[in-house]
């Protein structure tokens, strides 16, 4: 009988459907260049005695109290492809309408929505004003992350949250990451360290897998790019994530969708949110050159690291006052109906620890046109280059801290160099971290006839990091010197095709109908090669080394799915929502190839309905049910045999003995709350409470030796909760010319534990945590080491706590002087959960490997904090002061961040942990502490 040798392989049911899929793109693109063809010889051929026949749109959206301008809102003609942002004096123009009577609509973050039916007839230009009232309750404002189209937040029955970003053009971030901190309930932004270059783990409600990965997937206008963890490298340093390619000042938008309950319609991975980004895009009014300019210093007090003797001597020889700066010019407008935006920017970074810097270029061109009014096309590229160089760090045995902060001047003697050693030289050593990403996509938008319409996208993420590792000859640790280098590519293409048809038989029933696919395909390659001994000083590649070894790997990941949506409106008070996605992916199992993820909600606008006591102003009721997946890991689903290497005849050993059953896990998520204003709207709630389960959570179990197979099989054998609130407190406490106050609170709180594990043991994670029914994943036990006569040996003892926050708190405010003056504040506080310190374990042993600690718990801390997280002042010019001056605006600015804090950790960084790639790990280990930073910025617009 010949053995089971499986080759990868992708399912054969998915294989057809993606071709399927592929084919039946071509019709569609074919149409789309048909229509812009016809088009374009409909207007060649036309009589100049038509050109009446299309008529401009133009108008002003200003503040109602005010009278102000207000930039930024989206005018949206409804029956048409056709919209627009308004320019900074608040002005629109919309080209090319036939005449007609029209709904138009304009939508902004932080004010009720407003909607004009607007008739066209056969003059040059019709107008449409708009006066826009400031609300703390935003049910107006438009959302599409999770939903089969655009539709106004009152229509959906889940909660979504949306960052404005462009309101933080002063503010001190610096990453995409940072965008997000302390900026929505039930978002954690936990942050590696204080290294320039450091990412960021996100995690939404929770931890929603034992086993499998649980950060959100990330879209950009649509395009779904490669999130994960970058690095290769056992470096104990930074690795960043996809998020942080992007340029903040790119980013117009954020959507986030934080659970199951909205994350229905992307299937599969889903299962831990979906966060999308929306750039930029070209607004109306003349054109617009924007430029800003910043300057800034970084800083850690050195008392921050006096946990060792040796505290002072490492931060006066080894950190110092970093100098960042960045510079960012962009240029957006409107020339009828062709809308543009295009920027360059370049950042430099050098890091509070000696021997780290990072640096950043991007460029990014969005544009958009309208060849027929129920036509348009979208073209979205982006180019990122990220650069970082670092000291080795965290646990690496070449570490700079570890050395340093437990052996002082002398180090740690490590494996075979028992002398000592030159601390000073560690730096030597160099880490290069290295990355490009090419993001790009194209959008159609097509409404056939009135009701009916169609949006097609086609995007790429192409993701390559160059990472390497040099001992020159002749440096420390290894005097012959060593040389490791980790190549990585990630492309990935998706195709996401969508169709909404809207039918209302009376003025007060309205029916939506919406359809359509969404598929992925990601070749993910990597090749590594290490060499040691160079043949003498000089040389620096692979090939020129006396010991070398390399590998590498391809995997192709493919996923598709189709949904179906219906949404019935009444009177514009109460919708209700029913609907599903069926998705297959190449990572189930063979007998296992598609599964269905339901979902419904509904909405019901009280207010609009029923006669209220006069406090209330807005009060609307909401609940959602929805599923997610979560995938297994590539080829655990198939049997696969290893090659044992041998110099004379190759052999064969059994790997993964496979599980033709293996279905994703799923995570069924109910969500249910509220939104009210209060005093006209001024006071605004958002309370939700969810429960989320997610059910058939992959779990390794080991079967005996005796059949074969050494590898354990992965089987939907486990059962996890999350569960908690959220809650948001928007005021608008002062609206007048010369004084407006806006604040915010958010809380949120999270309750995870482990129903069952199928009967198999708890799983260590890394340290003291562990995996446990009826704790939560990752959790901390008073581990302690006792000595046996085989040798030492681990007990778990009593739960200590979780390895993720509990509850977090956010404080906000936003002071508007007359005359240009703005002040913001962001206050951040988490807790509830710990963090094992491998920090002060190292200085408590001396880095004494055999040193046997009764009790791990002796290391295990609270990690709650407090954190003056940001603070802005910004100044506008007036226009009596820049008009002798070449520019139509300028603000001058001033910010901090992490300015002050208050952590009841007793090591170096409660926000710290040494390996990302460990999604679970919450552990620290001679950490770089979050920077004091202080960012003078100039904005300039031509």
């Amino acid at each position: 009988m010949k053995p089971d040798i499986q080759p990868v392989r992708e399912t054969g049911g998915l294989r057809r459907a993606w071709g399927i899929l592929r084919v039946g793109l071509l019709p569609i693109g074919a149409l789309a260049a048909l229509s812009v063809a016809a088009e374009v010889l409909q207007a060649q051929e036309a009589p100049e005695a038509a050109a009446p026949e299309v008529v401009a749109l133009t108008g002003q959206v200003v503040h109602a109290q005010t009278g102000e301008p207000i930039s930024n809102v989206q005018i949206v003609v409804q029956g048409t492809t056709r919209g627009v942002l308004t320019g900074p004096d608040g002005r629109y123009r919309v080209g090319q309408l036939r005449p007609g009577t029209y709904r138009v609509e304009a939508h902004s973050i932080g004010f009720r929505g407003g909607a004009q039916t607007v008739t066209i007839g056969a003059e040059r230009e019709a107008q449409a004003d708009f006066r826009l009232t400031p609300s703390a309750v935003p049910l107006d404002e438009v959302v599409v992350t999770g939903q089969p189209a655009a539709v106004a937040r009152r229509e959906i029955g889940n909660a979504v949250v949306t960052v404005n970003a462009e309101a933080l053009d002063d503010a001190p971030v610096f990453t995409t990451s940072q965008i997000l901190q302390g900026r929505a309930p039930g978002v954690e932004v936990l942050p590696g360290g204080g290294k320039a270059g450091q990412g960021s783990r996100i995690v939404l409600r929770g931890i929603t897998s034992m086993t499998q990965d649980v950060h959100p997937l990330v879209y950009v206008d649509g395009v779904r790019i490669d999130n994960s963890f970058s690095s290769g490298l056992g470096t104990g340093g930074p690795t960043w994530v996809g998020l942080d390619d992007l340029i903040p000042e790119d980013i117009e938008r954020v959507e986030i969708v934080r659970g199951a309950a909205a994350a229905t319609l992307y299937g599969t991975e889903a299962s831990a949110g979906v966060i999308q980004i929306f750039t930029k895009r070209g607004r109306g009014g003349p054109q617009q050159v924007s430029f800003r300019s910043e300057y800034g210093v970084s800083q850690t007090p050195s008392e921050w690291y006096e946990v060792s003797p040796h505290g002072a001597w490492f931060a006066e020889n080894f950190t110092r006052a970093g100098r960042q700066h960045r510079q960012h010019l962009s240029v957006r407008g409107t020339l009828d109906r062709f809308s543009y935006y295009a920027s360059g920017s370049v950042r430099a970074e050098d890091g509070v620890l000696v021997g780290n810097d990072a640096s950043q270029r991007s460029f990014r061109a969005n544009m958009r046109v309208a060849p027929r009014q129920n036509f348009s096309i979208g073209a979205n590229v982006g180019f990122g280059q990220r650069d970082i160089h670092q000291p080795y760090d965290g646990v690496s045995p070449f570490g700079l801290g570890y050395h340093a902060l437990v052996g002082g001047p002398r180090g740690v003697p490590t494996g075979d160099l028992e002398e000592e050693l030159d601390v000073t030289r560690i730096p030597e050593l160099e880490v290069a971290l290295q990355s490009t990403r090419f993001t790009a996509g194209v959008s159609f938008e097509f409404q056939p006839f009135e009701g009916f319409s169609t949006r097609l996208l086609l995007g790429s993420d192409i993701f390559n990091t160059d990472n390497t590792e040099l001992h020159e000859f002749g440096t420390p640790f290894m005097d012959a010197g060593m040389k490791a280098n980790w190549r990585r590519q990630s492309i990935t293409r998706n195709v996401d095709f969508g169709a909404s048809y809207q039918f209302q038989p009376t003025p007060t029933f309205r029916s939506t109908t919406s359809f359509g696919f969404q598929a992925y395909d990601r070749d993910d390659t990597w090749n590594w090669s290490y060499g040691e001994r160079f043949v003498g000083p000089g040389l620096f590649t692979v090939a020129v080394t006396g010991l070398r070894s390399s590998d590498d790997s391809r995997i192709t990941t493919r996923h598709a799915g189709f949904y179906l949506e219906e949404q019935l409106g009444f009177n514009d008070i109460f919708f209700l929502s029913l609907g599903g996605r069926l998705d297959g992916h190449s990572a189930f199992g063979a007998d296992n190839r598609f599964h269905f993820y339901p979902k419904a909600n509904a909405s019901y606008v009280m207010s609009e309905h029923l006669t209220l006591p006069e406090i209330f102003g807005t009060l609307r009721l909401r609940a959602a049910y929805g599923a997610a997946g979560q995938q297994p890991d590539n080829f655990v689903a198939s049997r696969v045999w290893r090659p044992v290497p041998a110099t004379a005849v190759m052999g064969l050993t059994t790997g993964n003995v496979g599980n033709p059953d293996l279905a994703p896990e799923v995570s069924h998520e109910v969500e249910a709350g509220f939104d009210v204003g209060l005093l006209a709207d001024r006071l605004g709630v958002e309370f939700t409470f969810y429960n989320q389960r997610t059910e058939g959570a992959l779990i390794p179990v080991q079967y005996a030796p005796s059949t074969g197979w050494i590898e354990p099989r992965w089987e939907n054998i486990g059962t996890l909760r999350n569960r908690g609130v959220e809650a948001t407190l928007r005021a608008v406490l002062l609206d007048e010319a010369a004084l407006r106050w806006q604040a915010r609170a958010s809380v949120s709180t999270n309750r995870n534990q482990v129903e069952s594990m199928g009967g198999q043991d708890p799983i260590n994670i890394v340290g003291a945590q562990w995996i446990q029914t009826g704790h939560p994943v990752g959790g901390f036990f008073a581990d302690r080491q006792v000595q046996t006569e085989e040798g030492l040996e681990r007990v778990r003892g009593d739960f200590i706590g979780p390895a993720f926050p509990t509850r977090s708190l956010q404080l906000g405010t936003d002071l508007g002087f007359g005359g240009g003056f703005n002040v913001a504040m962001l206050v951040e506080h988490r807790g509830g959960h710990y963090l094992e310190s491998n920090t002060l374990r190292g200085i408590a042993t001396g880095g004494d490997p055999t040193v046997v600690l009764a009790n791990r718990a002796d290391f295990i801390e609270p990690a709650d904090f407090w954190r003056l997280r940001e603070v802005s002042l910004s100044y506008a010019l007036s226009a009596r002061a820049t008009q002798a001056l070449p520019i139509t605006g300028a603000t001058l600015s001033l910010a901090g961040r992490n300015l002050l804090r208050s952590q009841q950790y007793t090591g170096i960084e409660t926000e710290a942990h040494v390996n990302p790639l460990i999604s679970l790990g919450r552990q620290t280990a001679f950490d770089t502490p979050l920077p004091r930073q202080i960012v003078a910025g100039v904005s300039l617009q031509f």
